[in-house]
């Protein structure tokens, strides 16, 4: 079951963090995209900009911890901060802060 959280991060933009479990990797290695309506995100953020979407990974008692995280206070940070608990910077792996990269193989912009 993959688990959805928005989040505002400031006054005008807020972020999602979707957690796939084992089965939606599975489904991911196998062609079959995921996919999410941002029609479905709460109304409170209809007015806010979307910044960022961050993909990461959750087992089944990560989704119970999670679940009981999100009923006992209503506040995601806490469970987000357990979510991304394993999120490092590794440039060499391919982590960049810079532009958009280009993948065209002169590196000019996609237009």
């Amino acid at each position: 079951m993959p688990i959805l959280i928005p989040y505002q991060i400031n006054a005008k933009e807020y972020s999602i963090f979707v957690a796939l479990d084992a089965s939606g990797f599975d489904r991911l290695k196998q062609y079959d995209p995921a996919e999410f309506s941002l029609n479905k995100v709460i109304r409170m953020f209809s007015k806010l900009k979307l910044s960022s979407i961050s993909v990461g990974y959750a087992n089944e008692q990560d989704i119970q911890v999670v679940a009981k995280m999100l009923l006992e206070d209503g506040n995601p940070q806490r469970a987000l901060n357990y979510l991304s608990r394993g999120w490092e910077y590794h440039p060499e792996k391919g982590d960049h802060d810079g532009p958009p990269m280009s993948i065209k193989p002169d590196g000019s912009k996609v237009q």
